[in-house]
């Protein structure tokens, strides 16, 4: 019994620790939808703490998919009101301030931890595309594509802009 109880756990944790890399693939993959490569777009990280609500940079996946990316010459910003700054090798990193213009600067926004204090619907309303890995968009409109690849989809109103525009007000992106 504790054989297979030892085995769960190590499979877990693969899995765990394989997380960043395939967050890193879905990336890639979204923006090449948009016809854009990973190399040089501009990505801008939505927390880097280990999980919800804490200043706690230690094992976090987000740091992880942060070095990844640079690995993969992507232009990467982060916010995370928890997490100041880092040391990223040599390099202190700065957490940027949440501003329209950041959002609206990045090819991709990605949420990777998510606080509480952090204003949602402000990014989905300023970025030009969004993934979010934690779930957190689920009732907000917006060019947003779920953990998984799932793609959302964008609120369109009809020339007449009274929403009807035969989906509901919603047409698909994809």
């Amino acid at each position: 019994m504790f054989g297979f109880h030892n085995k769960f756990i190590e499979l877990a944790d693969d899995i765990n620790s394989s997380m960043p890399r395939y967050v890193v693939a879905q990336m890639a993959d979204i923006l090449n939808r948009e016809g854009k490569p990973l190399k040089n777009s501009n990505i801008l990280c939505i927390g880097m703490a280990y999980k919800k609500d804490i200043n706690d940079l230690r094992e976090s996946p987000a740091f992880e998919v942060f070095k990844l990316l640079q690995q993969k010459e992507a232009k990467v910003t982060y916010h995370d009101p928890h997490i100041p700054f880092f040391k990223n090798d040599d390099q202190t990193i700065y957490s940027v301030e949440l501003t329209s213009k950041a959002i609206a600067e990045a090819d991709l926004v990605v949420i990777i931890t998510d606080h509480s204090s952090i204003d949602y619907p402000f990014i989905t309303d300023n970025a030009a595309l969004l993934y979010d890995t934690r779930n957190v968009t689920k009732a907000l409109e917006g060019n947003i594509v779920l953990l998984g690849g799932h793609r959302r989809y964008e609120k369109h109103t009809s020339p007449a802009g009274n929403g009807s525009d035969g989906h509901g007000g919603r047409s698909g992106i994809d």
